[in-house]
């Protein structure tokens, strides 16, 4: 029997996984030490460093996120940080790494928006199959078949849980993750920085995403906002 058990309190949320109840896996965050890795923020280039080819971003925190001239979207492998950016610009930006002791968040303006199966970059260009799986047969189908959900712009990687699932999942899952970049850039084109553009999922349905699957017997919340 296989179960996926939440307790979730105002303080924190605990995830745990049991097969045959035993535990298997246990995923704990505390409320006041709530992860932003994900998020995404419309900011403004508040210093450029030349020296370091980066720039501080203002996305409203108490520290300037960190922004690496590598993760600034454009930018070719010669181009300087003071010719891709300017001071006042107004980019959007995803939090890759939290805030360590006295250093703000790293940023980046390589979006990835993660799905249960599929991955969506929006300025990538390259489709791919997660290294994970290594059938060669379920490889070159998916292969074949993320040629051909390739969009109009950005890519796609299939991740591992993507393994032996049908074409109409990545169907449904690629018009979703797409409707979801076309909300994240009209709300974006009308905020005023520094602004919070998406908040990644909370732990609860980062586990559903992730982890519940139909081998699951049961999954049971103790939280009735979280369960609607």
């Amino acid at each position: 029997m296989k179960e996926l058990i939440a307790n979730c309190t105002a303080e924190e949320v605990r995830i745990a996984v049991l097969e045959d109840g035993k535990l298997v896996e246990l995923q704990i965050e505390r409320a006041s030490e709530a992860r932003i890795v994900g998020n995404l923020y419309k900011g403004r280039v508040d210093a450029i460093l030349p020296g370091i080819q980066s720039a501080f971003v203002d996305i409203g925190l108490e520290k300037n996120g960190y922004l690496h001239v590598s993760e600034v979207i454009g930018a070719g492998n010669t181009e300087k940080i003071e010719e891709a950016l300017k001071r006042g610009q107004e980019v959007l930006v995803q939090v890759t790494k939290e805030a360590i002791a006295t250093k703000g968040v790293k940023v980046s303006m390589d979006v990835s928006l993660p799905g249960r199966y599929l991955v969506y970059m929006p300025f990538a260009s390259h489709l791919g199959v997660s290294k994970n799986i290594t059938d060669k047969a379920e490889r070159a189908r998916l292969t074949d078949l993320i040629g051909r959900l390739k969009p109009e712009k950005g890519s796609f990687i299939i991740r591992s849980e993507g393994e032996g699932v049908g074409e109409d999942q990545f169907v449904r899952e690629t018009k979703y993750l797409l409707r979801l970049w076309e909300t994240i850039q009209r709300k974006t084109a009308n905020a005023r920085p520094p602004a919070l553009i998406l908040k990644d999922l909370g732990p609860l349905f980062k586990a559903t995403r992730d982890s519940f699957t139909e081998d699951f017997d049961l999954f049971l919340v103790d939280s009735k906002e979280e369960y609607e």
